[in-house]
C-alpha cells in the first residue's frame, strides 16, 4: 500500500484501473478503518486536464472528484491486498 498525502500527488502517477482508497476528511480515518472490499474505489477515468473519475466496488456510477477533495490521503492498494479484503455484504 501507498499513501498520498493528497489526491494531487496521487494525480501525478495514477492509472485507470487502479484501485485506491480515500481517507476523508472527517473524523473517521477511511484508510486505517478499511476493512472491505466495498470501501474501495476504482479510476475509471482520467481527464486530460488530470481530472479522476472513480467507481466504487460493484458500483454502476461514475463520479468526478470535485477539487474541494483533493485534499484527502489517498492509499493505492496492490492487487494482493485488493484480493486479501473481504466482502461483508
Amino acid at each position: 500500500m501507498i499513501i498520498f498525502e493528497t489526491l494531487e500527488q496521487y494525480e501525478k502517477q495514477a492509472k485507470i484501473g487502479d484501485v485506491i482508497v480515500l481517507a476523508g476528511r472527517g473524523i473517521i480515518d477511511g484508510i486505517g478503518t478499511c476493512d472491505s472490499k466495498h470501501q474501495t474505489h476504482k479510476v475509471s477515468k482520467i481527464a486530460e486536464d488530470g481530472q479522476i473519475s472513480i467507481k466504487a466496488y460493484r458500483g454502476r456510477t461514475n463520479y468526478k472528484v470535485g477539487a474541494s477533495h483533493y485534499d484527502q490521503k489517498v492509499a493505492l492498494l496492490t492487487k494482493k491486498e485488493f484480493n486479501q479484503l473481504p466482502i461483508l455484504y
